[in-house]
């Protein structure tokens, strides 16, 4: 963590950790629900699924709704049965997980990396990128609009 030196003030922040912790729960579930057999989802499978983190005036970090769309550097609030969309600009960070699908090498790829860098670009927004895949699975990366690195 110490090496990355764009994101010293997230990444040393023990409150944006823990709930960086819970988002990458959260995701992990999701991805793997998607992917089951007996709960798949056509919309979310083979997809990168994401949400965003957000910084209230307390302080305090709140997760947004998990979905495709964060990805696409927008953010869908459930208005009845249809959606209202948001773009996402500024804020604390977007955590986004890769399809199992997704070794270590393909999210390390040239096309992933500047998608990455591309959404944290769009969304002047750091991007936290975790794997699902197999040999991925515990490995974060953090991304904004010329850095890609390691996180854990």
């Amino acid at each position: 963590m110490a090496g990355i030196e764009e994101c010293k003030a997230l990444c040393d922040d023990k409150k944006f950790l823990a709930v960086l912790d819970v988002a990458r729960g959260n995701l992990g579930m999701q991805s793997r629900l998607a992917h089951d057999p007996l709960t798949a989802d056509p919309i979310r499978r083979h997809r990168f699924i994401g949400l965003v983190v957000r910084k209230d005036k307390s302080g305090e970090y709140k997760l947004g709704t998990i979905g495709t769309d964060a990805w696409d550097g927008r953010e869908c609030f459930q208005n009845g049965l249809v959606c209202t969309w948001q773009d996402i600009f500024q804020e604390a960070a977007i955590v986004a997980a890769a399809p199992p699908s997704y070794r270590l090498t393909s999210i390390m790829g040239r096309t992933t990396v500047h998608d990455c860098k591309q959404l944290s670009r769009k969304t002047q927004t750091p991007v936290f990128l975790i794997g699902t895949g197999m040999d991925a699975l515990k490995s974060v990366f953090y991304c904004d609009e010329n850095t890609f690195k390691r996180f854990k």
